[in-house]
């Protein structure tokens, strides 16, 4: 473990941080020594803000991305209780949100969605970078079941009540049935998985063993034939949906009804449920059906020449 990596890691033992800043699910996601971290530290040498960075090459061009299956990251404030005025508050995140570009490692290509937390991108746009709204949607903890389920689009409700009638739904651990189930998905797309069995079993075993964040896997089955299956991890204050998949023959709306029973288990828990939204106007519309609330949050990304930057938007991401 390097200095930052420990200095962050005493930091943050009495503190409360979204999951996908945490160092467990780091090490998940990209191995022990396959990230790193920027602090930014007060006349004291205490820490006021950290990111934590995923960076890798491929063909000679080198970038710093978002992990698989992080729809976070970013930058993270922890400004001293004493800031009672705004001015205040919006100049510590500015100095300390410059203080982190200064230290960023040379790239090719730099691509990253903040926390819907993070709000100002100003310090970023005056280095030479750019931004985009993206958006999730949010079912905010606190709301009770009838309140969720109200909420509802009339659609997704009646295609939860049918799959409840066909399918059960049952915990399990089977990360290649999974993978193969989450595949047909992909391929009905034409997208290529960038992860497997083995990734997913990594996570879910890592946060398992963790008291305060979790990872749950659940398929909904006809008899005893799996035809559909959600994988999703928590936090103190979110579950999150990672990934789901159907058999071409599962029956309407099951995955609608998986993702009410994760939101029902996250209830449970007295936790929210955030879906990570998604730029393809089907999923975003299959999203928005579940009443959550709409929550904008920033990508930012820079590329080291304008003929890089235009590649990159054509392929997508490294």
């Amino acid at each position: 473990m390097t200095d930052k990596k420990q200095l962050l890691k005493e930091f943050l033992k009495d503190k409360e941080i979204p999951l996908f800043y945490q160092a467990l699910w780091l090490d998940a996601v990209c191995g022990e020594s396959g990230w790193d971290v920027l602090l930014s530290l007060d006349n004291n040498g205490l820490i006021r803000a950290f990111m934590p960075i995923f960076q890798r090459s491929k063909m000679g061009i080198s970038a710093i991305i978002l992990p698989k299956l992080t729809p976070y990251g970013g930058i993270l404030y922890f400004p001293p209780k004493n800031l009672e005025k705004r001015l205040s508050l919006y100049a510590f995140k500015k100095t300390c949100t410059q203080d982190l570009i200064n230290q960023m490692p040379k790239v090719h290509y730099f691509n990253v969605a903040m926390h819907p937390d993070f709000t100002d991108c100003q310090p970023f746009i005056w280095s030479g970078y750019g931004q985009k709204i993206r958006y999730t949607y949010r079912i905010h903890k606190g709301s009770s079941l009838a309140e969720i389920w109200e909420a509802f689009d009339a659609k997704t409700r009646n295609d939860i009540l049918f799959a409840q009638s066909q399918v059960s739904v049952n915990e399990g651990q089977d990360f290649e049935l999974f993978h193969q189930i989450n595949k047909i998905s992909f391929d009905s797309q034409g997208v290529k998985m960038i992860y497997n069995g083995d990734y997913l079993k990594r996570i879910y075993h890592l946060l398992n063993m963790s008291e305060t964040q979790s990872a749950n896997l659940w398929f909904a089955s006809v008899e005893t034939v799996a035809v559909a299956g959600i994988f999703v991890v928590s936090d103190e204050t979110y579950t999150y949906y990672i990934a789901s998949g159907k058999r071409e023959n599962a029956p309407r709306g099951v995955i609608s009804y998986l993702i009410w029973h994760a939101i029902q288990e996250s209830v449970k828990r007295n936790l929210g449920f955030d879906f990570e939204g998604s730029d393809l106007k089907q999923v975003e519309h299959f999203f928005r059906s579940f009443g959550g609330v709409q929550t904008p949050y920033f990508q930012i990304s820079k590329a080291s020449n304008k003929l890089l930057d235009l590649g990159f938007r054509i392929m997508g991401k490294l």
